[in-house]
């Protein structure tokens, strides 16, 4: 009978159970973690959540995602690793979410070759110090990209260029000084891009020129002065809804900075040191 009621717990597990979750530990020394997963009879596991809130000795290589074929979704947030195996996710062909954010990591070079199908990416709060031409080229279905609180400077042209289904950019809290003119002219399906907390003074007067779907951008908490913005800067972006431009030192703005600007609701710009506006800045709102 203890045998028969162990068969049906091992197959009612297989059943239900599509996320797993190690937290708090270290990373096993002999094993997979697709392994362990399996002694505890659980199978075709969609969703792996790995946390050991310590400084991980050493780094995350392929031999851990092993026997996790089936897995959409993997989170190896916290874990203080400084390097990741470029093979690391050979395998996982049906990863549509990746979550590295919490670590350390220096590079990601090489590190998406093996995922095509990848949806969410979150780099956040790393040490990313450059993105090397060709890292993102493989993630033509990403959506959602967050690269917000890493130590990027001034980002290359072309990085972002082969992302053609991309939604969501965060470059917040960078220590981003300049961007070329066309570093986002490729990201004609960009909705949501966020700049904030960088170190800019000025801006390309044609940055967000192909950016025709862009509903919501952030920009605010410039750590430097950022007396004004160019001329015609958001001009003609009907489709932009929200504008967040608080606290960047702003003393002047141009007359035609909203011009053409039909779907604005929301404009935010508190605490700069701004003593007048141009008459007709808001002539088309």
């Amino acid at each position: 009978m203890h045998m028969n009621l162990m068969t049906e717990l091992i197959l009612l597990i297989n059943k239900t159970i599509e996320v797993m979750y190690f937290k708090k530990c270290d990373l096993p020394t002999n094993n997979s973690l697709g392994e362990i997963t399996q002694t505890l009879g659980i199978t075709g596991v969609k969703k792996l959540v790995f946390q050991s809130y310590k400084n991980l000795s050493f780094a995350l290589v392929k031999h851990y995602l092993d026997d996790f074929e089936n897995l959409k979704s993997l989170s190896l947030t916290s874990n203080n690793v400084s390097y990741a195996d470029k093979d690391l996710l050979a395998g996982l062909v049906n990863l549509t979410d990746l979550n590295l954010r919490d670590n350390n990591l220096h590079q990601v070079t090489g590190f998406f070759n093996y995922t095509p199908g990848l949806q969410l990416l979150e780099l956040d709060d790393n040490a990313l110090q450059s993105i090397e031409p060709g890292t993102f080229d493989n993630l033509k279905n990403l959506l959602i990209l967050n690269l917000s609180v890493n130590h990027l400077t001034e980002p290359r042209s072309g990085i972002f260029d082969e992302l053609v289904a991309l939604k969501s950019l965060d470059l917040n809290m960078n220590y981003m000084v300049k961007l070329p003119e066309d570093i986002f002219a490729k990201l004609e399906n960009l909705e949501v891009l966020n700049l904030s907390r960088n170190n800019f003074t000025n801006l390309p007067r044609n940055l967000l020129r192909n950016n025709t779907k862009l509903r919501n951008f952030t920009l605010f908490d410039n750590k430097r002065n950022m007396t004004t913005l160019p001329d015609a800067f958001f001009a003609n972006l009907t489709k932009l809804e929200m504008l967040k431009l608080k606290r960047n030192g702003f003393v002047t703005l141009p007359e035609d900075l909203f011009w053409g600007c039909t779907s604005l609701i929301n404009i935010n710009l508190e605490r700069n040191y701004l003593r007048t506006l141009p008459r007709y800045i808001f002539r088309d709102l």
